[in-house]
C-alpha cells in the first residue's frame, strides 16, 4: 500500500495571512524547478535562492529548503530566514507553492494547495539543490512554519522519502525544523531518523504544545534525535512581521489542537477515540472532529524576542548537524 501524507491540512492556519505583511521575499534570486502536481504530472514552480556571501569561492555549502505556511511566503518571515541563514553560511531556497498555481492563500480552503502537494514540492526543491554546484547534496535540511512545519515533519518519514525517491528521484533531508506545525495527523509508529528541532510558542493555543510534545516523544522512541524548544509568552506566528506586535484573537478559527488522528502502519487512520477517518475526505474528517475534539478560536501574533531566539537556536542546531 502507498503511504502518503494526508491530502489536506485539517488545521486552518489563517494566522500566517494575518500576522504578516509586506511582499514576497527579497534578496534572493528567483529560480524555477520541476515538481509533480496532484495527478503526478510535471509542473514548474519557483522559489527564491539565497547563497552565502562566498558562494563563488568553489566551496560547497550546506543548504535549507524553507516551506511557507497558509499565507504564502513573505519578506518579513521567509525572507528573514533566507537572509539570516545565508549570512551564516547556508544556501536557502524559499519555495513559493502558491503563486505559480494562481493561489494567494489557503487559510479558508486548504484544498487549494494540499499538504501532500507541498511535500512533493519540498522534495523537488531538494532534488534541485542537490544539483547546484555550490551546494553539498548530503547536507540539505528542511524548515517550515505552520502548514509548512507539517511538511517539514512529514518529509522525515521513510514512507514519504520512498515515494519521493520513486517519483522525483530525490534523496533525503539531513535535518528537519518544524516551527509551530500542526500535529493533528500523526504516524502511530513514526520511523524518522534524521535529527529534528521543533519550535513552538509556549502560549500557542492553535498548534498546541502538548500534542506536538507527545508526538516528538514517539519520534524520539522511533530513533530520531528530536528536540522541542518553547518560547515563553509566544503564540502562533511568533516569527512573522515584528512591526505588528499585538495579538489577534480569531474567534472564527477552527481549532484542532486537541485532535489527534493516527495513521496506522497499514495506512488506515483513526481518531484518538478510535473512530475511523478517511484523510482524503476533508468534510467527513472535519465533521468527526466537530463531534470529538474541535473547538473555536485561536490567537496569533509576532514576538521579536522569540523570533530572534528561534533564529539563534536554528543556527546552533544546523551548525551541529549540517556544518563540517
Amino acid at each position: 500500500m502507498q503511504f502518503c501524507a494526508p491530502v489536506f491540512s485539517v488545521t486552518v492556519f489563517a494566522g500566517a495571512a494575518l500576522a504578516q505583511s509586506g511582499g514576497p521575499p527579497e534578496g534572493g534570486a528567483r529560480v524555477e524547478f520541476s515538481t509533480l502536481n496532484a495527478v503526478l504530472e510535471p509542473e514548474n514552480v519557483f522559489g527564491y535562492l539565497y547563497l552565502p556571501p562566498d558562494a563563488t569561492s568553489g566551496k560547497r555549502f550546506p543548504a535549507m529548503v524553507v516551506v511557507h505556511g497558509s499565507g504564502g511566503p513573505r519578506d518579513a518571515r521567509e525572507g528573514d530566514y533566507g537572509r539570516g541563514l545565508s549570512g551564516a553560511g547556508f544556501a536557502v531556497l524559499v519555495i513559493d507553492a502558491f503563486t505559480p498555481r494562481g493561489v494567494t492563500g489557503t487559510a479558508d480552503d486548504q484544498s487549494r494547495v494540499t499538504s501532500s502537494q507541498m511535500v512533493r514540492d519540498a522534495f523537488a526543491a531538494l532534488a534541485f539543490l542537490s544539483k547546484h554546484p555550490a551546494i553539498e547534496p548530503g547536507r540539505i535540511g528542511v524548515l517550515g512554519m505552520s502548514k509548512g512545519g507539517g511538511v517539514a515533519m512529514q518529509a522525515a518519514d521513510p514512507r514519504e522519502q520512498a515515494e519521493a525517491r520513486k517519483r522525483l528521484g530525490a534523496g533525503v533531508f539531513a535535518a528537519h525544523i518544524p516551527i509551530y506545525p500542526g500535529c493533528t495527523w500523526q504516524y502511530r509508529n513514526p520511523r524518522m531518523a534524521a535529527p529534528m528541532l521543533m519550535l513552538i510558542g509556549a502560549d500557542d493555543d492553535w498548534t498546541g504544545v502538548k500534542p506536538c510534545a507527545e508526538y516528538l516523544e514517539r519520534i524520539r522512541t522511533g530513533g530520531s534525535k528530536a528536540v522541542l524548544k518553547t518560547y515563553p509568552g509566544a503564540v502562533h506566528d511568533f516569527d512573522g512581521d515584528t512591526s505588528r506586535r499585538r495579538h489577534f484573537w480569531l474567534s472564527w478559527a477552527q481549532n484542532f489542537s486537541e485532535c489527534v488522528f493516527y495513521i496506522e502502519d497499514d495506512g488506515r487512520a483513526v481518531t484518538r477515540a478510535g473512530t475511523p477517518v478517511d484523510p482524503r475526505n476533508a468534510p467527513a474528517v472535519i465533521e468527526i472532529a466537530r463531534r470529538e475534539c474541535m473547538r473555536q478560536g485561536a490567537t496569533v501574533g509576532t514576538d521579536a524576542s522569540a523570533k530572534a531566539q528561534a533564529l539563534a537556536d536554528i543556527k546552533t542546531f544546523l551548525n551541529t548537524h549540517l556544518m563540517r
